[in-house]
């Protein structure tokens, strides 16, 4: 099933531009609650995905515009959690050709906060007509034998660029 809920949010602080998404693409997995309203603040209003044994992955892309083709610096922060803890959680950036995998953690039933600072390069990451692009990925670390199934959230996701 794909999913794609497009709108926007953006903001900005003194030197920085404070970015949120503008699209969110569900790949794998069942989207089952929330929308772009529920990535921009760190609030419990989460965007959901439904995994089952069927369909044990999930796979969410997030996207926005810079306003600037470069940048010094590159901060992403995504706030997520899951209804278990025996899942692995992957946050990658897009490089225009490649996925590059930014944060791996183990999940929590609690929101935990993935802080990415990108210091090198940073805007190998800012694509053709400024797009940024995330991904988080859940996969589950063993067999499970889930019953009802289980769920990914992410709360909250911010792009900060520093020209």
């Amino acid at each position: 099933l794909l999913l794609i809920v497009a709108a926007g949010v953006l903001g900005n602080v003194i030197g920085s531009w404070i970015l949120n998404p503008l699209v969110a693409t569900t790949f794998e997995g069942t989207f089952f609650g929330g929308n772009l309203a529920s990535l921009s603040a760190s609030d419990n209003n989460r965007y959901i995905v439904f995994l089952d044994e069927l369909s044990p992955n999930s796979r969410v892309e997030f996207q926005t515009t810079s306003p600037s083709a470069t940048a010094s610096r590159l901060d992403y922060t995504i706030e997520l959690s899951a209804s278990r803890n025996d899942l692995s959680q992957f946050v990658a950036l897009f490089n225009g050709s490649t996925w590059e995998n930014v944060d791996a953690s183990n999940s929590s039933i609690s929101d935990i906060t993935r802080n990415v600072s990108i210091l090198t390069n940073p805007q190998r990451f800012i694509l053709a007509a400024n797009a940024l692009r995330s991904r988080l990925m859940t996969i589950p670390q063993t067999d499970i034998d889930a019953g009802d199934g289980w769920t990914s959230s992410t709360d909250f996701v911010q792009w900060e660029v520093t020209p």
